[in-house]
């Protein structure tokens, strides 16, 4: 039996390898993905910008919002930025991000729902004109540094 408090540190280039054998058991891997990465990375960049700019020496916590047409993982973007902020004046900082899924109005029927991987096909009519019902980005609304 393992322990409860056992943790194991996975290079990442072994990271992929190990999705697969979990896929290959037939147990849908929701995350971490490369769109949650980038966001992450995304994220730090602009945070090290600002903190760089007010000559803060530690970035303590970052707050914001993203707004996607496909699912996201706050675990998945927190995963992201942990790893990315290693070595840097935010390693340690917290991330909260509120995430919300922007879903899209199908012109032909009325349906609205959320795309899968961004495909824009309504999943009532079929049909691939839609429009998004509210706008997508990456906001950072606040960034504690000190």
């Amino acid at each position: 039996m393992v322990s409860p408090n056992f943790k194991v540190i996975l290079e990442r280039d072994r990271l992929e390898t190990l999705l697969d054998a979990i896929r290959v058991k037939g147990i849908r891997v929701l995350g971490p993905t490369v769109r949650d990465e980038a966001i992450a990375k995304r994220v730090l960049s602009v945070v090290l910008d600002r903190a760089t700019a007010e000559r803060a020496s530690r970035v303590v916590a970052v707050r914001g919002r993203v707004a996607e047409s496909e699912k996201l993982f706050n675990e998945s973007l927190a995963f992201h930025f942990a790893a990315h902020v290693l070595g840097t004046i935010a390693e340690g900082a917290t991330l909260e991000m509120e995430i919300t899924t922007v879903r899209v109005l199908c012109d032909a029927c009325g349906t609205t729902y959320v795309p899968e991987h961004h495909v824009r096909i309504c999943t009532r009519c079929n049909g691939s004109d839609g429009r998004l019902t509210g706008e997508e980005g990456v906001w950072i609304e606040g960034i504690d540094v000190r």
